[in-house]
């Protein structure tokens, strides 16, 4: 061992300088036969197949409905997730072989952030339509992870085109509650934004309930705008908030419903009277 490395450190210190006049092609068959064993070439067919079975398009975003059974109605807002992890390796492949390691390196980082991304921006959005034990139906939003900035006009348009897909079942003044069990982490800019969100359904006559809520993302939240937020805790307050909810809805109606009757009798009245006069 000793005198193979005495015949190392000599080499590299009088055979360095004759490198030069190797041909670059010998240095780099080389190289090749040095790595060749940590090519994995079947890795490629086991990268497919683990995305294989993800939505393949990555230029859309499709509202998908799913049929369900009962009083339920299901939406689920997915992104097409592709070949996400195979695309990035194979740019950064054929990147290195066209332009050089270094800038293929970059360049195949530059796609992975890419792709991280814009799927932070596309979260998965699951959007039901239920109806709780107590009787009270409502619109169930569940995000498949954190909100942060990028995703937040996304949530937005997903859940107002699933609460208005469907016809007129879709036109009751629903409450949305907002299932934060998959929200770990909500940014200043998020939480601006889901203000804004609740602003306009309270606009629209729709209350906004947040369920099962991390306390930092409770406080993150309360912090960020003066729109007032309903947060919810347990499954039996959800209820009881739903059902009180509902009653109120139920007597805006039936006021409502008076008040029309009250000016349809007005009109009726007056038009009776003209009548009246028209005879004198």
């Amino acid at each position: 061992m000793a005198w193979l490395g005495i015949l190392i450190v000599l080499a590299l210190s009088l055979l360095t300088p004759y490198f030069y006049f190797i041909p670059r092609a010998t240095l780099s068959s080389v190289i090749i036969c040095a790595v060749l064993f940590m090519v994995e070439v079947g890795m490629v067919s086991t990268m497919w197949k683990s995305n294989s079975e993800n939505i393949s398009s990555i230029n859309h975003v499709t509202l998908l409905r799913k049929r369900g059974g009962g009083s339920s109605n299901v939406y689920m807002v997915l992104h097409g997730e592709g070949e996400r992890d195979l695309i990035p390796a194979l740019v950064t492949f054929f990147a290195c072989l066209g332009f050089g390691v270094e800038l293929g390196i970059l360049i195949g980082i530059a796609v992975d952030i890419s792709f991280l991304l814009y799927f932070n921006a596309r979260p998965r959005v699951l959007v039901e339509t239920l109806v709780s034990p107590g009787g009270s139906e409502y619109v169930l939003v569940t995000p498949s992870s954190g909100l942060l900035f990028p995703a937040v006009d996304f949530v937005r348009e997903a859940v107002a085109a699933a609460s208005l897909e469907g016809g007129p079942h879709h036109t009751k003044d629903l409450p949305v509650v907002v299932n934060c069990r998959h929200v770990q982490r909500v940014d200043f800019t998020a939480a601006q934004g889901i203000h804004a969100i609740v602003h306009d359904f309270v606009k629209r006559g729709r209350q906004v309930l947040f369920f099962q809520v991390c306390q930092h993302v409770v406080k993150t939240l309360s912090s960020a705008g003066n729109t007032r937020l309903v947060f919810v805790a347990t499954e039996q307050e959800l209820i009881v908030v739903l059902k009180g909810l509902s009653r109120e809805s139920r007597n805006g109606q039936k006021d409502t419903k008076l008040d029309m009757e009250e000016s349809q009798g007005q009109v009726a009245t007056s038009a009776n009277t003209d009548q009246v006069d028209t005879r004198f």
